[in-house]
């Protein structure tokens, strides 16, 4: 079910900078039947800081099989990093 819905509006990551469990594509959502970004949003979230070398980056993301890497400075998101398309 998530990943239908994700498919249909384009939207390719919900990324989650908490401690948690990793994300999980399907949920009960909410009691108005309508999914809620807590039923597919990843918590369990890779992140580089601002510092990171960019091959190290691209090494992480590949190593790691992902689409994207957040980039927090100080616990903070300050910004999104994807392969180039």
């Amino acid at each position: 079910m998530g990943t239908e819905i994700l498919s249909e509006d384009e939207i390719g990551h919900c990324p989650d900078c908490r401690a948690g469990a990793k994300s999980r594509l399907s949920g009960s959502g909410s009691a108005e039947g309508q999914m809620q970004l807590r039923d597919v949003m990843n918590r369990n979230v890779e992140s580089v800081t601002p510092n990171t070398p960019l091959r190290e980056a691209a090494q992480r993301m590949s190593a790691l099989k992902s689409g994207i890497l957040v980039v927090c400075d100080n616990r903070k998101v300050v910004g999104l990093i994807t392969p180039a398309t």
